[in-house]
């Protein structure tokens, strides 16, 4: 139990990886960024840990090791946040998808994939939204089918987990994936509990299918249906995404996929720059006011 008092003595911040995706409109598909000092720390142990820490009564105590160490790129990792995906604590369980949402190792996809049928996520509508999101992270074409499951109008899924499917699928760049989102626009105006439906959702339908195909058809469900027959033959997808013209929409989907750290890291820089503004202005003023005296 050493490295769970080391890590829990540890500031988190201090071991969680600084990630930096991809930029939405100048990079393909995202790359997770390895910390250093994530790396340092050995899996197998890691792995002992986590195993231990769904087991504690405790949640607490179980966050934060998922919090330390539930990033650290390996199969022994991934494979233990697996298991804790059938925790009874609501907190944990979005904890552990945050974690594989995160964690850069190519296995946390195949271990994202195989909760499919996983009653503990479907059955829970925060659960659920958050493994959307997470397999949209990785933007990887294994999570076509947990993605499409049930993609229906008529679907009892609640509309903010079926917006959390159509936006994750605007993060998987194949041909499939735009059929999905349109196949799903054909299938009524009816259905997704709380605000659900076509019409409710077709504006994350409308901003996925953009950065897909780099055309705006708009939220007309028929507009989009007429532009796929006449071009589905000839479309390929481009490798990257492409831009939005909305300044405010482009800003809304880059930060579906930043991680907090990052949003962080972007309102701290977004203070300096105006306090430096600021200082300028001032500093301009005092010469000002030496000039007219």
């Amino acid at each position: 139990m050493l490295l769970t008092t080391i890590l829990l003595a540890t500031p988190m911040a201090a071991l969680l990886p600084a990630q930096k995706e991809q930029e939405a409109t100048d990079t393909p598909a995202p790359v997770e960024e390895i910390d250093t000092e994530i790396v340092a720390i050995d899996p197998g142990e890691a792995a002992k840990e986590l195993k231990a820490a769904f087991k504690d009564k405790k949640d607490d105590n179980t966050l934060a090791v998922l919090d330390a160490v539930g990033r650290i790129p390996s199969k022994l990792v991934t494979k233990e946040l697996g298991a804790g995906l059938k925790h009874q604590s609501q907190e944990v369980v979005l904890a552990t998808l945050e974690a594989l949402r995160r964690n850069p190792d190519p296995t946390a996809v195949t271990v994202l994939v195989k909760q499919r049928k996983n009653k503990t996520i479907l059955d829970d509508a925060k659960a659920a939204e958050a493994y959307a999101y997470a397999m949209g992270q990785k933007a990887d074409k294994k999570c076509l089918k947990p993605l499409t499951d049930d993609l229906v109008a008529s679907s009892k899924m609640p509309s903010e987990v079926l917006k959390a499917k159509i936006s994750a699928l605007g993060r998987i760049r194949d041909v499939d994936a735009i059929e999905a989102i349109l196949d799903y626009s054909k299938t009524g105006a009816v259905g997704g509990r709380r605000r659900g439906g076509v019409k409710n959702i077709m504006k994350e339908a409308q901003r996925s299918l953009i950065v897909l195909t780099g055309t705006d058809q708009g939220t007309s469900q028929q507009a989009w249906q007429d532009w796929w027959s006449d071009n589905r033959k000839s479309f390929k997808v481009s490798e990257k995404e492409w831009s939005l013209e909305n300044a405010r929409t482009q800003r809304q989907w880059d930060n579906l996929w930043k991680t907090d750290e990052e949003k962080e890291s972007e309102r701290e820089e977004a203070k300096d720059k105006a306090k430096k503004r600021r200082d300028k202005e001032n500093g301009d003023e005092d010469e000002d006011d030496e000039e007219e005296f």
